[in-house]
């Protein structure tokens, strides 16, 4: 009779150390639920910030794309005005040109008419004397 004393309060020892265990792995379920749901949480808000820098990003990058066009538009416009520039200024470089050969024949001409009115002078001295 002893040993089934000893079989009953060996297995009561036994129900109350696998009810404990109980308790402490529900403990545990229940710990790691909370830390579920705090994870779940922290990604769900990761998640959304993300979402929103996502569509700043976009916005952002599309200010950033039509800076560039402007800046494309305006460096192929100053690439035409320099073309025209230096257009004009080759023209005012041909245009001193002829003004300079101009003046030297001009230059040359009155000189030739001083001599020829030096030699018409002369004519008409001989032609009194």
């Amino acid at each position: 009779m002893t040993a089934i004393i000893q079989s009953f309060e060996k297995a009561a020892k036994t129900r109350e150390k696998n009810l404990t265990e109980i308790e402490n792995i529900k403990q545990t379920i229940e710990e790691k639920e909370e830390e579920h749901e705090k994870l779940t949480g922290a990604i769900t808000k990761v998640e959304s910030e993300q979402q929103t820098k996502k569509e700043l990003f976009t916005e952002k990058n599309k200010i950033v794309k039509n800076y560039h066009k402007k800046i494309e538009k305006k460096s192929n416009e100053h690439s035409d005005f320099r073309t025209t520039e230096l257009d004009l200024q080759h023209k005012l470089e041909d245009a001193t040109k002829i003004v300079n050969d101009d003046e030297y024949r001009l230059q040359d001409l009155k000189k030739k008419l001083k001599k020829l009115a030096k030699l018409k002078a002369d004519l008409a001295i001989d032609e009194t004397d």
